[in-house]
């Protein structure tokens, strides 16, 4: 069993599924240049190696979560602007090798607080020098094929209203959800 398949934050639903798209926000000057490439300093190897390159998990993000992240990395330096979001299967980073036929990168749960439950991050799976870094990430930059605009990706995002709709449903019929899930139990036994 890896460190990828055990669920690392109390506050994550779980670890991260191969099946499972990844966002990352990308932001201008420092992710993308004027004729809209990633650049290098989108996915910092330093990130990769020591702490984690972030990324949202889709199923689970939601909308606020993703906007606030914006508003707040728009705040922290004059003139930067987000350019976009950069969906990518975790199947696709997971599969990225290195020389030695081994798994380049781990994508694992990084939620470290309840109201971003769907952080992840991406990180090397072995260490490696500064230059075979440089290629592994180019690799993974290379895999980002396309920058959506934000709200083509937040749209089809849950909102908070509908999060808590459900929370609260389940919460008010957790007596006759459990009655009905061991109805069937019991039918399928008998």
């Amino acid at each position: 069993m890896s460190i990828e398949d055990v669920k690392q934050s109390t506050f994550a639903p779980g670890p991260v599924h191969s099946d499972e798209t990844l966002l990352r926000v990308v932001f201008a000057p420092e992710h993308i240049d004027s004729q809209g490439n990633l650049l290098p300093a989108a996915i910092p190897t330093a990130d990769l190696a020591l702490r984690g390159f972030s990324v949202h998990r889709k199923q689970h993000v939601r909308k606020k979560t993703i906007l606030d992240q914006i508003k707040k990395y728009i705040s922290k330096i004059e003139g930067r602007s987000c350019k976009g979001i950069g969906p990518i299967e975790c199947a696709i980073i997971r599969s990225c090798k290195d020389t030695k036929s081994d798994q380049a990168f781990i994508v694992i749960d990084d939620a470290l607080t309840k109201e971003n439950y769907a952080h992840a991050k991406v990180m090397f799976k072995n260490k490696h020098s500064p230059a075979k870094m440089k290629g592994l990430r180019n690799r993974l930059k290379g895999e980002f094929k396309i920058i959506l605009a934000v709200d083509k990706v937040v749209n089809n995002l849950p909102s908070e209203f509908i999060i808590f709709r459900v929370k609260r449903y389940i919460t008010n019929n957790i007596s006759a959800i459990k009655r009905w899930y061991f109805s069937l139990k019991h039918r399928d036994q008998g």
